[in-house]
């Protein structure tokens, strides 16, 4: 299901090294995206004080923040989309690295403060991942928009770039689970943002 499209289109005139790459990409943020969510859900429990209220503080704040950074890339990077992706990426790699080693400290800062207040703060730190991660996705379709191939092809790339990310969403949901367990949040952690770098290299 995965490498079979690829053969077939090998068959056609584009460059289908090019397109195994962004299909690499966007498997990446897919795995990456899901992995980095699910581990802040679970941190997140002790501060907010319920499994319930840290999904539910965790998905919205990503969510939303990461539609307003794919609402961003509208502005920028419109002529040169893998240039803002090469800064994007290790920017979210050390944006979560500060998330793993500083949110502790703002949690016995914080732990006080009634649950609106936590609810903020959480939001708060949880706000500039969450804008840096919806980026990388809109500027990847800028990319493929850009490929130098017939529209109907282009189309098809398009529709497996979405279909390989949900694919690699599954799968990294499924491993944010046992990873965890047997190596600890932060090891999962580091394992998604080096998916997100390999995507990167994958470009």
């Amino acid at each position: 299901f995965v490498v079979l499209p690829l053969m077939i289109w090998g068959r056609t005139s584009f460059d289908v090294k090019r397109v195994a790459g962004i299909t690499g990409y966007f498997s990446a943020l897919g795995f990456g995206f899901i992995v980095i969510e699910i581990c802040l859900m679970k941190r997140y429990v002790l501060f907010l004080g319920n499994p319930a209220y840290s999904i539910a503080t965790v998905v919205v704040a990503l969510l939303a923040s990461a539609g307003i950074g794919s609402l961003i890339t509208s502005k920028i990077g419109l002529e040169k989309p893998l240039k803002v992706i090469s800064v994007v990426i290790p920017l979210i790699a050390l944006l979560v690295l500060a998330e793993a080693y500083l949110s502790p400290i703002v949690f016995n800062y914080t732990l006080h403060l009634e649950f609106p207040g936590r609810v903020a703060i959480a939001s708060l730190v949880l706000a500039p991942i969450g804008v840096c991660m919806g980026m990388p996705f809109a500027l990847g379709l800028r990319i493929i928009h850009s490929l130098n191939m017939p529209v109907e092809e282009r189309k098809k790339v398009i529709a497996w770039a979405w279909g390989i990310n949900g694919y690699a969403t599954v799968v990294g949901s499924a491993l944010s689970v046992y990873v965890p367990l047997f190596f600890g949040l932060k090891i999962a952690l580091f394992t998604a943002l080096i998916a997100y770098l390999l995507g990167l290299v994958a470009l």
